[in-house]
């Protein structure tokens, strides 16, 4: 569960910072809930993806 945590701290860190940049906001009060929300995407889109490798591995270890 801290894993998540992290996940999503680094993600929305990184969308808030382009967000900022980037897109040009005047300062990061603008750029909070958009970054926010990319990071909550940015953690789910990596849970999936990393779930998805898993159940290839274990299908993978079972043929074997």
């Amino acid at each position: 569960m801290s894993h998540l945590f992290i996940l999503l701290i680094m993600y929305a860190g990184i969308g808030l910072f382009v967000l900022k940049h980037v897109m040009q906001y005047s300062n990061y009060h603008e750029a909070f809930f958009p970054g926010i929300t990319l990071g909550i995407i940015a953690t789910i889109i990596h849970v999936v993806i990393r779930q998805s490798d898993q159940k290839k591995e274990n299908k993978e270890d079972q043929i074997m």
